[in-house]
């Protein structure tokens, strides 16, 4: 694809890694290969709320969980733009499995490319880890002998049911943390917290995304670091946080397009009361899907390209312009509200028999609107690319 957003990526040097993983048909693959097992365990996922035992052990046998982690720790470190296909294949079959495994390994990344040495021996020493967490709970850090002791409760901890490692967050008594920044992560294994059962939710309801509290838990300081993190080690996947949420465009594709599919397919042969014909003869649907599926394509096709834009220009060794990112962020953000907008109407056509939890016309509706709650995704992405267009600087005055 021929890009002028940025044009310092065309100026750099050689990639300092592949554009394109090399396992980006072998993982698409491996999804079309557990097809059936994630669509029949959906049902099951919604039921008990949390990731099913088949679907689990389907994505680690088939490494799925590796695929956000650096290679220097036995992950894959796939391309984003992998990512996004990856993660949308399986949103068109779950939703709520597609989400637990973009935070799955998302979280995963995270830690492999920011913890100590000593605390990836640890974690990746053994079995493949699972990870959950999250960021700006209430809690309190203290500073101890040898670590920090984390007290406090924190919410949506996507796939905690299954994880093996928590991460979690607190503020650093006074001004800031060691190394210059105002938050302590610290991270423990699953076992040394306690889970709340609150995950009775409108949407994602199988992604298990539980609260969890710490009461005075002891984490030793090499199992702590600052945030913003430092990267450790990886390439140029974890030099940005839109790398990591990038996934939701997938995610978010996913389920559009599957509700597409479905409505093209039930009104084939879907008659109204007292009308004639089916839905699909009616002149009123055709225009709906089509512009339905213009709009889809055209929000995903325009994220993907930027989000190439950034990760060529990275890739390349240099730095994207806060232009580009915010161009990206709004992009994204653009493309949750249309998938939104995608799945709602297609559950409006399904008619009442849509309504029944059997039906996946009303789960990809729900999960939708739930993911869209995603602060990545806020719609206040549009007023920040909207100030760069402006030529407003960070500080809030327009350049001469």
């Amino acid at each position: 694809m021929t890009t002028t957003t940025n044009p310092e990526a065309s100026r750099a040097a050689e990639p300092l890694v592949p554009l394109r993983s090399p396992e980006r048909d072998a993982l698409l693959a491996a999804v079309e290969r557990i097809r059936d097992t994630v669509l029949a365990d959906a049902p099951t996922a919604e039921r008990e709320r949390t990731l099913p035992p088949d679907t689990l052990a389907a994505f680690r046998a088939e490494g799925l969980f590796k695929i956000g982690a650096p290679r220097v720790l036995g992950g894959l470190e796939i391309d984003p733009l992998t990512l996004v296909e990856v993660y949308e294949a399986v949103a068109r079959l779950d939703g709520s499995a597609a989400w637990s495994l973009m935070i799955g390994a998302q979280g995963v990344g995270s830690l492999g490319s920011t913890a100590s040495d000593q605390a990836c021996e640890e974690i990746f020493g053994g079995d493949w880890p699972h990870t959950a967490g999250q960021i700006h709970g209430r809690s309190t850090v203290e500073p101890v002998a040898g670590g920090y002791v984390f007290t406090g409760n924190w919410s949506f901890a996507s796939g905690i049911r299954h994880a093996t490692w928590v991460s979690f967050d607190a503020r650093y008594p006074g001004e800031t943390a060691p190394g210059g920044q105002g938050m302590l992560i610290g991270v423990a294994p699953a076992s040394a917290v306690t889970v709340i059962d609150d995950w009775y939710v409108s949407g994602l309801s199988g992604s298990g995304s539980c609260s969890f509290s710490l009461d005075g838990l002891f984490v030793p300081e090499h199992r702590t670091y600052t945030f913003p993190p430092r990267q450790r080690r990886g390439g140029p996947k974890y030099l940005l946080p839109e790398f990591a949420f990038s996934g939701l465009i997938g995610l978010m594709s996913g389920l559009a397009r599957r509700s597409l599919d479905d409505i093209a397919d039930l009104t084939r042969s879907k008659r109204r009361p007292f009308s004639s014909g089916t839905v699909a003869e009616r002149a009123h649907f055709q225009h709906v899907l089509g512009e339905l599926d213009t709009e889809l394509n055209a929000a995903r096709a325009y994220s993907l390209q930027l989000l190439e834009e950034l990760w060529e220009t990275c890739v390349h060794g240099a730095e994207p312009s806060t232009r580009l990112r915010c161009a990206f962020a709004a992009a994204m953000t653009h493309v949750v509200e249309t998938a939104v907008k995608v799945t709602a109407t297609a559950l409006r056509f399904g008619g009442s028999g849509a309504v029944y939890l059997t039906s996946a016309l009303q789960r990809n509706a729900r999960d939708a609107a739930v993911a869209a709650q995603h602060v990545t995704v806020s719609e206040m992405h549009y007023e920040t690319h909207g100030r760069t267009l402006l030529g407003y600087e960070e500080g809030g005055h327009p350049r001469g």
